[in-house]
């Protein structure tokens, strides 16, 4: 069943993935307003105990300590053990409420970050302000997606909000 599970949640974070870079393409001006917007606006984000945050002053963004681009050996250092472990990813399960999957290159370095928040987690994740520096507006039945490339940066931020009766909120940072 584990197995199975897994295998539905890497589909899903793969799918993800694919509908971020399709909705992030290079010419989106609205993209590249928004991400300076976010460089101006991440002093205001949440405390610093916020698992999804940029530091004060920085548009550079991490979870846990974790950035784009670092090696597997000290996201593991920082993260602990993963639940699931191999040479191109990584899955952890902080609580049964929170869960991360970290995606790395044939180098080891990180090149996507993707976090899911459940249950409980759903009232202490990260607001799409806290994480694209700007709200985004709900679609009709209360899901949210948006998604912003940060090409200075390197990256691509995408945040997503099922709604129903097991909302979930992801996160997910992308190497472009």
């Amino acid at each position: 069943m584990y197995l199975f599970g897994r295998s539905i949640l890497v589909a899903v974070s793969f799918l993800f993935i694919f509908v971020t870079l399709l909705v992030s393409t290079p010419g989106n001006s609205f993209a590249q307003s928004t991400a300076k917007k976010v460089a101006e606006t991440t002093a205001a984000n949440k405390a610093a105990d916020t698992p999804v945050a940029a530091p004060a002053g920085s548009s550079h963004w991490a979870y846990r300590k974790v950035t784009i681009g670092m090696k597997a050996d000290e996201a593991r250092k920082t993260l602990g053990d993963p639940k699931d472990k191999s040479d191109d990813q990584d899955l952890y399960l902080f609580t049964d409420d929170e869960l991360a999957q970290v995606y790395y290159d044939a180098n080891h370095s990180i090149t996507a970050i993707s976090i899911t928040y459940y249950k409980d987690m759903i009232t202490k994740a990260p607001t799409p302000k806290d994480v694209l520096g700007e709200d985004a507006r709900p679609n009709a039945d209360g899901s949210i997606f948006k998604s912003v490339r940060f090409p200075k940066a390197g990256y691509t931020v995408s945040y997503s909000k099922t709604s129903g009766d097991s909302p979930s909120v992801s996160i997910t940072f992308q190497k472009i």
